[in-house]
């Protein structure tokens, strides 16, 4: 049996002022969680190998796992449960088979998935913005669906490649909270974004709800992004949200992509819910 190695060795080459925080991002265990990765991983090519026909029953999927560099400490019947208690792929008695052997077949909302080339995870999380988004949608101003197109794995801490790790000033966020017009507060009520909270974070309070944070730096982001569709120079929006530049660009785009995401998403479901 093949086992994946994880061991290696690296070397990192960086300026003296640039030591804190590359050792930071060393010692943070999220960066080396591969066992949250691997299941993430296994999870979307469970849903890619259904939704695309290429595997129609769980020894079909067996057959196609087992050719893969994935551990073993993985159990298939564990990760399918998962997938079909989120509505994502259902299990039904298959017609072409003998011995009552049960048939896998994508759901409207998987196959929506698939096309969409999200992570499940994420894709969830877009599912239930947009649930939410059905029920109250501001439309005065483009603020709210600027915040349903910022990327998610963008601003999460929770990934590696999140914009805000080393550039978040809570302070600067307040004032910018509180400086905003009632329309746009009113926006961000809707999301979620809570003064307490950013009370709360200016005096050092350690968020325990990742998801609360993660709503105040999707919010954030789309205050940047409103800036910039309104044509204020980069290098003004950058200086307003004490942000690099180069990080504020790689936003804009990647806001871009995953807005044809959320198309892909939006149009399969529309002939049900959406």
């Amino acid at each position: 049996c093949c086992r994946v190695i994880f061991l290696g060795e690296s070397i990192v080459v960086c300026s003296k002022n640039q030591l804190d925080s590359v050792l930071r991002i060393i010692h943070n265990k999220v960066v080396f969680d591969t066992r949250s990765m691997t299941r993430r991983r296994r999870i979307k090519l469970i849903i890619e190998a259904v939704c695309s026909g290429l595997c129609k029953t769980e020894n079909e999927l067996k057959k196609l796992l087992s050719l893969l560099f994935f551990e073993n400490d993985h159990s298939l019947a564990d990760e399918l449960n998962f997938l079909i208690n989120r509505k994502l792929i259902c299990c039904q008695k298959g017609m072409n088979y003998d011995d009552g052997i049960k048939e896998l077949r994508g759901t409207q909302l998987g196959r929506a998935i698939f096309a969409s080339s999200l992570a499940p995870d994420i894709a969830l999380q877009v599912y239930a913005d947009l649930e939410k988004a059905m029920r109250s949608l501001a439309l005065d101003t483009e603020l709210h669906l600027l915040y349903l197109v910022i990327f998610v794995a963008l601003v999460t801490p929770l990934y590696n490649d999140s914009i805000w790790v080393n550039y978040i000033d809570w302070n600067v966020y307040y004032k910018i909270w509180c400086k905003l017009p009632v329309r746009l507060q009113r926006v961000g009520k809707l999301v979620g974004v809570s003064e307490s909270f950013i009370i709360g974070k200016l005096q050092g309070r350690q968020a325990t709800d990742v998801s609360s944070l993660q709503v105040h730096l999707r919010f954030l982001s789309a205050l940047a992004l409103f800036d910039l569709i309104r044509e204020k120079p980069l290098s003004s929006v950058a200086h307003r949200f004490h942000i690099n530049r180069g990080a504020l660009q790689t936003m804009q785009q990647q806001s871009a992509t995953y807005a044809r995401k959320l198309q892909t998403i939006i149009e399969y479901q529309c002939s049900s819910e959406m």
